[in-house]
């Protein structure tokens, strides 16, 4: 099986918000965030009524209350935002340049106009199927992102990665309402 498509920043961006909500380190640091503000507001909430200021008090409740509201919208943004920046700075000579990938009896190969990568079948150590795009994720670490957007056939390609997985004994998952 051949296909043959472009990455873009979004492409890159979604695979690594995939990445790392799949890790669980993203909930881990907001729930800690979250905790802390907590415990500061509280805090000062306290501080604020033991003398005797009232206003102060109700003040820092409400904004309080607003922030556990806002806030993890907040971070979810800004997160995205700042993962945004770093793919820039590190990644943008990936951006728009077409890969064709090869997918043989025991090899996956991928070809662009400045490399040309053949990796074993057996690296693959789990493959995703999300909302718009399959994620290879390769023994090493890297992952590769295939859209599904440019894929003439999903059922083939969805039916060739499931045989893979099958026959190398990866795990495969499908999460088609995966969302950040």
């Amino acid at each position: 099986m051949t296909l043959t498509y472009s990455l873009s920043e979004d492409d890159f961006l979604n695979s690594q918000l995939f990445i790392i909500k799949s890790k669980g380190t993203f909930q881990k640091f907001r729930q800690i965030s979250m905790i802390t503000i907590t415990v500061l507001y509280i805090i000062t909430v306290s501080f604020s009524f033991y003398f005797k200021k009232d206003f102060l008090g109700y003040t820092m409740i409400i904004i309080g209350l607003i922030t556990l509201i806002a806030y993890p919208t907040y971070y979810k943004q800004s997160y995205k935002e700042r993962l945004r920046t770093q793919l820039r700075d590190y990644v943008n000579n990936k951006f728009d340049i077409e890969f064709t990938i090869v997918l043989t009896e025991d090899y996956l190969r991928s070809f662009s106009e400045d490399c040309e990568t053949k990796i074993k079948l057996q690296q693959i150590g789990e493959i995703f199927e999300v909302g718009e795009y399959f994620y290879l994720k390769l023994k090493i670490g890297d992952t590769l992102i295939i859209p599904k957007n440019p894929v003439e056939n999903i059922q083939d390609l969805q039916s060739e990665l499931k045989q893979i997985a099958q026959r190398f004994e990866i795990d495969y998952t499908t999460n088609l309402n995966w969302k950040w």
